[in-house]
């Protein structure tokens, strides 16, 4: 589906409120008009509702679901900063890539020589600031010599991550890119998510009929609303 049958559809699913009324009140109600500005936002919005619901509902364990986000899938090698502030030893701190959602898997390629672990890769545990500080002596809970840790804190930065570990390691993640907002036409100087030109829609045929559903639903109670509001001062 291209934006511009995904824009008659809209136009088609919208306008079905306003001739399935069965009275002028109700008519009134739902005579909702917009341009594609106010649709593309709609169905952006719509997207990223759904696309958070289907990662959250276990993306991995249902085939609909990995297809449905295989064109977001990634894998990238986070840049290690020179400069890290912490008060933990063996840490390090990666600069995640700007466009990650959701981080699906992540591990870390170890550096050092001298070790049998050299140039393979092992698992990366996510594991809470008063917990490691709690646990980090313990040999049993808190496994160096094959495992990393990347503390989770209110402390962490968005777009870094600090990463532990007794070797020189490189950062790599599996993870689902932000998608790219629906636009149905050149913006000018407004933007949707930093972009103001058509993108390429992501999503499958299955999912943008769940994604058109979901925004002409915003439209009527949203929009819908404003208008009723309106007509009753």
């Amino acid at each position: 589906m291209d934006i511009f049958e995904l824009s008659n559809r809209f136009d088609v699913k919208l306008n079905s409120f306003s001739s399935s009324a069965d009275t002028k009140t109700n008519e009134n109600l739902y005579n909702i008009k917009l341009d594609e500005y106010e649709k593309s936002l709609l169905l952006t919005e719509a997207q990223n509702t759904i696309f958070k619901a289907i990662y959250l509902s276990g993306s991995e364990t249902d085939e609909s679901s990995r297809k449905a986000l295989s064109k977001l899938l990634r894998v990238a090698k986070c840049d290690q900063l020179s400069v890290n502030q912490t008060n933990l030893d063996n840490s390090k701190r990666f600069k995640l890539p700007l466009d990650v959602a959701f981080i699906n898997q992540e591990n870390v390629r170890v550096l050092s020589i001298g070790t049998y672990l050299s140039s393979k890769f092992i698992p990366v545990v996510p594991i809470k600031h008063d917990e490691y500080n709690r646990d980090y002596k313990n040999p049993f809970r808190i496994k160096l010599d094959s495992e990393a840790y990347r503390i989770e804190s209110q402390y962490s930065s968005g777009d870094t991550v600090e990463v532990i570990s007794k070797y020189n390691i490189e950062y790599w993640i599996r993870y689902y890119k932000i998608p790219n907002p629906i636009i149905l036409e050149y913006l000018g100087n407004v933007e949707i998510g930093g972009k103001n030109s058509p993108q390429e829609i992501e999503f499958n045929d299955i999912i943008l009929e769940e994604i058109l559903n979901k925004a002409v639903e915003l439209a009527v109670n949203r929009i819908g609303a404003s208008n009723r509001q309106s007509e009753a001062q």
